[in-house]
């Protein structure tokens, strides 16, 4: 079976890709999340573009790109054999990067959202496109989650109080 990036090239729909960055806290721990990037490939969920791995020494803080076949887990060197390209810039990596800790590892990869594939072609069909996205931060959401409800229907301002006293 050809994989997309061998044989006949596939369109990439280019309103639909990101750059995720995942951290861990060591090397070894890399492979399981390579193998949680092959199984949405494999499922048709993602379509890998570019995977990067990397760690910041635990001294100086600086990042070391580290090679994919040399990782425990043969997921890992599944991907970079299936699906790398050359998409991430060392500008790129340097950034992404900086969001690990010192003495952690991760990985850089940039995917194509095939499961939004259906809502990029209605949105052309319409004449239109995605136009964006983004991650909303973890705190922001389980601070809007614990909010009561009265101040989440209202916008987040001070609930409505009720006047007992008669028209005025």
């Amino acid at each position: 079976m050809n994989s997309p990036s061998r044989g006949r090239p596939v369109a990439i729909d280019t309103s639909l890709v990101e750059c995720i960055v995942v951290a861990v806290p060591d090397t070894h721990s890399v492979a399981s999340v390579a193998a949680a990037f092959a199984e949405l490939a494999e499922n048709a969920a993602i379509r890998i573009l570019d995977l990067v791995a990397v760690t910041r020494s635990p001294g100086s803080g600086e990042t070391i790109v580290l090679e994919i076949e040399d990782l425990d887990g043969s997921p890992a060197k599944a991907l970079v054999e299936e699906h790398v390209g050359v998409l991430l810039s060392d500008k790129d990596i340097a950034l992404a990067s900086a969001a690990l800790l010192p003495g952690s590892a991760g990985i850089i990869v940039v995917v194509e959202d095939r499961w939004a594939r259906t809502l990029s072609s209605a949105a052309q069909r319409a004449g239109g496109r995605v136009v964006g996205g983004g991650r909303i931060p973890q705190t922001r959401i389980e601070a809007a989650m614990e909010e009561p409800p009265s101040k989440l229907a209202t916008g987040g301002g001070p609930a409505p109080q009720e006047d007992d006293s008669g028209p005025t």
